[in-house]
């Protein structure tokens, strides 16, 4: 047991603390620089799941004792953060795989019939009267004329008609 110094105004007697606790509040600075630093560029965040935060403190103390220990090697400073970037850029670069590209749905046949780029509004349900106008997308179009004609009923039943000429003059 050892004297702190200070003096209990109560009993008018010299205050006293264990060793370990003087040992420890000695010591204490360097627990408060590294949770000050650990603060700035922590990964864990609030959380329900304690082990969560507790994984995430652990990463991030190891991250800063890897700090130390590069720059004690290494003789140069560098920063924490730029540490923390290179560090997670390597790790990345070693473990990282490419992803396969999703194919969804079957490659499209060579079908000349089809538009490449994207989707138009069918010419003949479009130029009906007002009443009667449609707008129906259609991936396909007549090969003489390249005007967009949806499946059914007007690429069947239109193709070379005078109503297929007529909108594709004027198209």
């Amino acid at each position: 047991m050892s004297a702190t110094g200070k003096v209990d105004h109560l009993m008018e007697e010299r205050k006293i603390k264990p060793d370990c606790v003087l040992d420890y509040n000695l010591k204490m600075g360097t627990v408060d620089k590294v949770d000050m630093i650990n603060s700035f560029v922590e990964c864990a965040q609030k959380t329900t799941k304690y082990y969560n935060n507790l994984f995430f403190h652990v990463i991030d103390t190891a991250a800063l004792n890897g700090h130390i220990v590069h720059c004690q090697l290494t003789g140069k400073v560098i920063t924490y953060q730029k540490y923390r970037e290179n560090l997670m850029r390597e790790l990345l670069e070693e473990h990282h795989t490419p992803r396969r590209s999703s194919t969804r749905c079957r490659p499209a046949a060579d079908n000349p019939l089809r538009l490449t780029a994207q989707n138009c509004h069918c010419k003949v349900c479009l130029s009906g009267t007002k009443r009667r106008k449609q707008r129906r997308l259609t991936k396909y179009m007549c090969l003489a004329c390249d005007t967009p004609l949806c499946i059914s009923p007007c690429f069947g039943n239109t193709i070379c008609s005078s109503t297929i000429e007529y909108i594709c003059s004027n198209y």
